[in-house]
């Protein structure tokens, strides 16, 4: 009912949910935590001890069918997210689900099968869609500032390579063992390229690199995306860089690099700075600049976005089939870089 707090479980409870959604959640007057779970011990025991959950389970079933559990926050690896997502829609759960929905286009077809036909509120934690800075340069875009056809410059660089956490290390190898930087990471950067594309993507390729020999996958791939109005992406995507482990943090970790969010155009070039929340449009009239809110903050407006299309019954942004074209322009790209080759896409982003 309205007014009464929404009660929340969360799933998964590694590095992104301690450090961003469970303190959104504590943060936020409209929600009650009722219980967490993760397969991993030590995780689940450094939730209980950070956030003072009551009930923490390694098991999520022991309580997804609890009325008092209205919506869910899965924050698990991105192998086993499909199914958890898909069994709590199925038990009548709203579900803000973590990036990619899933790593394979079957599955993220049952994602969002499961998402449309469930009668339930599913959104995709594209935290970017949040952040004030990166929506000024949405802004700009649609009002005519930036011009087209575009160049969208894309990127991220982290998840390095920590030599004081091997845990860490043993984590992300996990994940290059099922997929790919590009399609895991990507995934925020793909919806991104979409959103501020004014035309669809038509062709893909790009290419890839492995920095250690003894990984089971490319740790940095670049693509590049074709879009229908002569607009031009590049996607970049680093893992497993070497990097001085005291540095400024930005999330869980230190940064490699701070990623890039550029788009330049005939009438103008605006950036924004993740570090320093600024936002910058540069045109021949001058300069104009823009700070937003931390960026932990986003995390707060992701949440506050989905309680309110729950309470309000309104559409939730980002969806299951934002998540779904995102994830389907991610695997054109990891196909055609794999063939060293480019491939034509459809307006969903798939072969």
């Amino acid at each position: 009912m309205r007014g009464e707090k929404i009660g929340i479980g969360v799933i998964g409870c590694g590095a992104v949910a301690r450090g961003f959604h469970l303190p959104a959640v504590r943060r936020n007057p409209r929600v009650a935590l009722r219980a967490v779970a993760d397969v991993d011990e030590t995780a689940l025991s450094r939730a209980v001890e950070e956030f003072g959950v009551e009930r923490a389970t390694r098991d999520y079933h022991e309580w997804i069918q609890d009325p008092e559990i209205e919506a869910v926050i899965v924050a698990t690896p991105p192998e086993v997210t499909p199914q958890v997502a898909i069994t709590c829609l199925q038990a009548g759960k709203h579900v803000l689900c973590e990036k990619p929905i899933a790593i394979s286009r079957e599955m993220g077809r049952r994602v969002l099968e499961a998402a449309e036909t469930s009668g339930r509120k599913f959104q995709v934690g594209f935290i970017f869609r949040f952040n004030s800075g990166i929506r000024t340069l949405k802004r700009w875009i649609t009002e005519g500032a930036i011009g087209s056809p575009m160049v969208i410059r894309l990127g991220a660089f982290n998840e390095p390579w920590m030599v004081t956490d091997p845990e860490h290390n043993r984590r992300v190898l996990e994940v290059l063992r099922t997929s790919s930087p590009l399609v895991v990471g990507g995934a925020h950067w793909a919806d991104l390229a979409l959103d501020f594309a004014p035309a669809p993507p038509i062709r893909v390729g790009g290419v890839s690199a492995r920095t250690r020999c003894a990984l089971p996958e490319d740790n940095h791939w670049i693509g590049v995306i074709e879009f229908a109005d002569g607009s031009i992406g590049k996607l970049e995507m680093g893992w497993l860089h070497p990097i001085a482990e005291v540095e400024e943090r930005h999330g869980p970790y230190p940064q490699v690099k701070y990623p890039e969010i550029e788009v330049f155009g005939p009438r103008g070039i605006a950036w924004h700075d993740l570090r320093t929340g600024q936002s910058q449009l540069v045109r021949s009239e001058g300069i104009t600049r823009i700070s937003s809110p931390p960026y932990e903050l986003n995390f707060d407006a992701q949440l506050e976005a989905f309680l309110t299309a729950i309470r309000e019954d309104r559409p939730t942004v980002p969806d299951a089939r934002d998540g779904y074209r995102s994830l389907c322009l991610t695997l054109a790209l990891q196909a055609a870089i794999r063939r060293r080759t480019f491939l034509d896409v459809s307006e969903e982003g798939s072969e």
